[in-house]
């Protein structure tokens, strides 16, 4: 049964927590709402923060029937509440003024003399999803504590000793908690809070002369709004942070000695409940971890008309997210395969929107090219033997291969007259490339031949030499060209 009481008064607190209006929240000091916070972390995309809170002398906290504790996250835009889960804190005995009674259920407001109230189960925790948080934005966390005996919602800053800001990160969203406690230099904002020599309600009480407090035992309290400006030690017990000072015999008042801050009564020590302090409120706040990404580009230069895939000559890379090289995006692209230089543009872009643009130089160059290689030696011919001018010449181009067959040949043999003929070959390649070579033709006499006889009329010279042997030499003094030739051995 007390378990469906439990989760009913969670959810009703939940659903009126959600609608609790701002602005008529009142804003207080630690005078009326003590706290402390005692952790902040981040764990599972979630911020924790645990610690404790009540309104100090207005009802009893006792349970999730008598009060709830809410987290407030808000900026100029956009306010958040979570509702806290109470745990068992207990703050009684360390707020309770000497041996005065417990306040009556009914009693609200009453002054720590007259009679204590119960400050049980007001620890707390809350969890708060990251989502909460804008990218951005900065929140200020507030506690808020409903005292559901007296119907009223009270709001207090929140503050917690940081050097150095809490970070987190999750994916590529960077958060932050920031908080400065300036507790260098505390004031007292209760009227009876013993002088104790340790950070414990355990320890003695600092005792003070006989003319002021001998109805209280001439023990030493705090007085009221004196502010201590040297803070020599802090302790902290796992609930309650403890500060040590040191101070001097004051007024009495209310027949109690009051001490301020001296130095002959130390060590004094005096719990965080009992003590204001200034600083910077807790902040959390996110920001985008994220590098622009880059483009790596090689400016190549090709031949005209070799093929061109540009793909093979640029990359992308993002710090955060690895290489991007397929969602490259061509801005622009003038390329075209003839002699010329090209500047084509690209852009990237990453899950964010930052870019990064560059630009590729594309040179294209005309063929590198060699000249033909023509392979001709000279050579020497018999006398009235055929002569080939293409016979054993050849052409080779290291770029086209053999090309023989683009030989071209100038000048004339003879072979009807000894001598020397000067034959010259021309190539060209299929890029215009041109070679010249010329050879040496030698017209020799042929060794093996005994006689040659020569006739203008007679087809059958050399079936009968022996009818014109008397001419031969006249014949070939007068050069006749004779009708029929014929080489007799």
């Amino acid at each position: 049964m007390l378990k469906i009481v439990f989760i009913v008064s969670w959810i009703i607190g939940t659903l009126f927590a959600k609608y609790i209006p701002v602005k008529s929240m009142e804003v207080v000091t630690r005078r009326e709402l003590r706290y402390e916070i005692t952790d902040i972390s981040y764990l599972n995309n979630n911020i924790k923060l645990t610690g404790w809170g009540f309104m100090y002398m207005q009802q009893h906290f006792t349970n999730s029937s008598t009060h709830d504790i809410f987290i407030q996250f808000e900026n100029p835009l956009k306010t958040s509440r979570h509702q806290a889960t109470l745990q068992s804190i207990d703050q009684t005995q360390l707020l309770r003024y000497g041996n005065v009674p417990r306040c009556s259920d009914t009693a609200f407001y009453q002054l720590s003399n007259t009679c204590y109230y119960d400050y049980a189960n007001v620890g707390f925790t809350v969890t708060v999803p990251l989502s909460t948080f804008e990218l951005g934005q900065n929140y200020t966390a507030y506690l808020i504590i409903h005292g559901k005996k007296i119907n009223v919602f009270k709001k207090i800053p929140l503050y917690f000793p940081l050097d150095q800001p809490i970070k987190a990160k999750i994916g590529d969203i960077e958060y932050q908690s920031i908080s400065n406690l300036k507790d260098t230099e505390i004031s007292i904002i209760a009227q009876h809070v013993y002088a104790r020599s340790g950070p414990s309600t355990s320890y003695p009480i600092h005792t003070s002369g006989a003319n002021c407090s001998s109805a209280y035992l001439n023990r030493a309290y705090f007085r009221e709004n004196t502010l201590y400006k040297q803070v020599l030690e802090r302790y902290f017990d796992g609930t309650n942070t403890y500060y040590r000072v040191s101070a001097n015999p004051s007024v009495c008042f209310l027949s109690r000695r009051r001490i301020v801050e001296g130095t002959t009564i130390k060590p004094v020590w005096i719990v965080s409940s009992f003590i204001q302090y200034g600083g910077t409120p807790l902040i959390v706040t996110s920001q985008l971890i994220n590098s622009a990404p880059w483009l790596e580009i090689v400016n190549p230069t090709i031949v005209e008309k070799e093929p061109f895939d540009y793909t093979k000559y640029i990359r992308a890379f993002d710090k955060e997210e690895g290489e991007l090289t397929p969602k490259i995006k061509v801005l622009s692209n003038p390329f075209v395969n003839k002699i010329g230089v090209y500047s084509l543009r690209f852009e990237i872009s990453d899950k964010y929107g930052f870019k990064a643009t560059g630009i590729m130089t594309v040179t294209v160059i005309a063929p590198a090219n060699t000249p033909p290689t023509i392979t001709a030696n000279n050579r020497s011919i018999y006398r009235y033997y055929d002569f080939d001018i293409y016979e054993n010449v050849y052409a080779f181009d290291l770029e086209d291969g053999n090309i023989t067959d683009r030989l071209t040949a100038t000048g004339n043999v003879d072979t009807t007259k000894l001598g020397e003929n000067v034959v010259c070959y021309n190539a060209t390649d299929t890029h215009g490339a041109t070679s010249n070579k010329c050879i040496l033709v030698t017209v020799i006499k042929n060794p093996n031949n005994s006689i040659r006889f020569i006739s203008h009329s007679a087809k059958n010279t050399a079936k009968y030499p022996w009818q014109y042997l008397t001419t031969v030499i006249e014949r070939e003094l007068l050069n006749v060209i004779p009708y029929i030739s014929k080489t007799v051995k």
